[in-house]
């Protein structure tokens, strides 16, 4: 598996918990159009994992599919293997 993006590492280290896109907005200082065109690589890639939240159940479940043009309306979170790949750094790290 390839390396990490700046971009990428810096999506990934702030969903170690499930988080709204604008959380994300707030953590990752890029533009969002880039966040966004980031975000779907990462789901993409089985690095990221998308949920909505079940007013039932009171609580998140992963989606398995998404609306990319409404990412708005999901929540995030790390995968088990964007964690490993998150554990190896960025390719840009010194």
């Amino acid at each position: 598996m390839s390396q990490l993006t700046k971009t990428e590492y810096k999506i990934l280290d702030c969903l170690f918990f499930i988080e709204s896109l604008e959380n994300i907005f707030e953590e990752v200082h890029e533009q969002k159009n880039v966040i966004k065109d980031t975000l779907k690589t990462l789901i993409d890639r089985d690095l990221v994992a998308s949920y909505q939240f079940s007013e039932a159940k009171k609580n998140y479940e992963r989606t398995f599919m998404y609306d990319s043009d409404n990412l708005e309306n999901y929540y995030y979170c790390i995968t088990g293997q964007g964690l490993a790949l998150h554990a190896k750094g960025s390719s840009e790290d010194e």
